[in-house]
């Protein structure tokens, strides 16, 4: 696939996949913003990598999504390919399940499954009014 000239954001993209993905597809001509929780963490990257755009939020929280989503519409334009990588499992090692909140649960539902649901939901207009444009959820 060419990504040159695409309009591409990802989340997760200050570390581990996301930030490779997100560098990978940059050096390929692409237009990438990234969504971190740590604005410490998105500044540090776009010290290093001037050419991505940083994007504070949090995808676990419903309140964030539509300011993400802007945010990129504003510094991008529409979206042509949205790579939904942030994850969250939890305190390592796991706990038993027995020894498990439900808040804890929660959280790591928020961020693995309702997050891409709503950042998807929230970007997916624009895709359907071009005709075209890609999800992949890692």
């Amino acid at each position: 696939m060419n990504f040159k000239n695409k309009n591409i954001l990802v989340t997760g993209g200050t570390s581990g996949l996301g930030r490779a993905l997100a560098l990978h597809l940059s050096q390929k001509g692409a237009h990438v913003a990234v969504v971190a929780r740590t604005k410490k963490n998105i500044e540090k990257l776009i010290s290093e990598h001037p050419a991505l755009i940083g994007i504070s939020g949090d995808i676990a929280k419903k309140e964030d999504i539509y300011p993400i989503a802007g945010e990129a519409h504003s510094c991008l334009g529409d979206i042509d390919l949205l790579f939904n990588v942030a994850s969250y499992l939890g305190e390592t090692p796991l706990k038993l399940l027995i020894d498990t909140e439900c808040e804890d649960f929660e959280r790591v539902l928020q961020t693995n499954l309702l997050g891409p649901f709503r950042l998807t939901k929230a970007l997916l207009p624009s895709m359907l009014l071009k005709g075209q444009g890609l999800i992949v959820n890692i």
